[in-house]
C-alpha cells in the first residue's frame, strides 16, 4: 500500500468519528529474511506492517483502540472503537486538546481567525 492510499484511508476514518477530537497514528515496518544453506538461497521472506493506533476524546474523556487491519472499514471499527472506549472512561481533569491541535488554537487566536488552519501533511490525521 503506497503512503497516498494509506493517507487517503486515513482521512476517510477521521470523517467516521464521532469523538470531539481523533488521533491516527499509523506505523509501517518492511522486515526481510534470507536463509542459506550450502552457499544455496534456501528461503527468502519478506514482510510488510501497518500498525494504526487512534486516540478519541470526548469532553475530558481519552479512550484508544489499535489494529493492523488497514482495510476501509478496520479503520473506521478502530475509530468506533476509540471512540467508545472514550465515552467509558471517566473524566480526566489534567487533559488539555492534544499538543498539535492547542498549538493551532494559539496560532489561530494569534491571528484573529476563530478555527484552525486547513489541514497539512503535518496535522493531516488530528481532527
Amino acid at each position: 500500500m503506497s503512503k497516498e492510499q494509506l493517507h487517503g484511508l486515513m482521512h476517510d476514518a477521521l470523517r467516521a468519528s464521532d469523538a470531539d477530537q481523533t488521533e491516527i497514528v499509523t506505523m509501517t515496518s518492511n522486515s526481510a529474511l534470507t536463509w542459506y544453506a550450502e552457499n544455496i538461497i534456501h528461503q527468502n521472506v519478506a514482510e510488510h506492517t501497518a500498525r494504526v493506533q487512534v486516540r478519541a476524546v470526548v469532553g475530558k474523556k481519552v479512550g484508544s483502540a489499535s489494529t493492523t487491519d488497514c482495510s476501509p472499514e478496520g479503520l473506521t471499527l478502530v475509530v468506533q472503537q476509540a471512540s467508545q472506549a472514550a465515552r467509558l472512561m471517566p473524566d480526566d481533569p489534567g487533559f488539555q486538546v492534544f499538543r498539535l491541535l492547542n498549538r493551532q488554537l494559539q496560532k489561530a487566536s494569534v491571528d484573529g481567525s476563530r478555527r484552525p488552519p486547513p489541514p497539512s501533511p503535518e496535522n493531516a490525521f488530528l481532527r
